[in-house]
């Protein structure tokens, strides 16, 4: 029933339409024969029958538009943010391609960074060899400091590891 709430909405509209149209017929069939037995005139309670018919259908057609529409909204905002999760976890996964890795032991490794590290506005981004979580330090942190540490997990590693 939740799950699809912009399906349900549109059903009901449907539905709420198809009603009304029903009770237009039924109201203009009624209101055409009891006018044509106590006038003179049958021809002109036949058309006012049939407008009943048409209008009342119309006006109900009219009337639920909206709800349709909405359903429809919603229906299609549920799709564009299913397309955006998955965009999401596509660009997530390039990212972490592209960010540099701090390997473990760090006592081995060698300061070496493909960047110059000059400007204190520029920022390396790179992953926490403890939890993995995605970091982004300026240059001149890197440079001034023996030792980074992680927000997320608060493990320190020293900044001679980044690669």
């Amino acid at each position: 029933m939740f799950d699809n709430v912009g399906g349900s909405i549109k059903r009901i509209a449907k539905f709420a339409c198809a009603v009304g149209i029903v009770c237009s017929i039924v109201l203009g069939i009624i209101v055409g024969s009891m006018w044509s037995e106590t006038s003179r005139d049958g021809f002109g309670s036949f058309i006012i029958g049939v407008l009943i018919i048409l209008v009342g259908s119309f006006m109900s057609w009219i009337s639920v538009l909206c709800l349709y529409g909405y359903g429809e909204l919603i229906e299609n905002s549920a799709i564009i943010a299913e397309n955006i999760d998955i965009e999401k976890k596509t660009q997530k996964e390039a990212h972490k391609k592209k960010l540099k890795r701090v390997e473990l032991p760090p006592e081995k490794s060698v300061s070496k960074t493909p960047q110059p590290l000059d400007g204190p506005d520029e920022y390396i981004d790179l992953l926490c060899p403890f939890c993995g979580s995605e970091l982004s330090f300026t240059k001149q942190t890197v440079k001034d400091s023996k030792d980074l540490t992680c927000p997320m997990c608060d493990k320190s590693f020293p900044s001679n590891s980044i690669v």
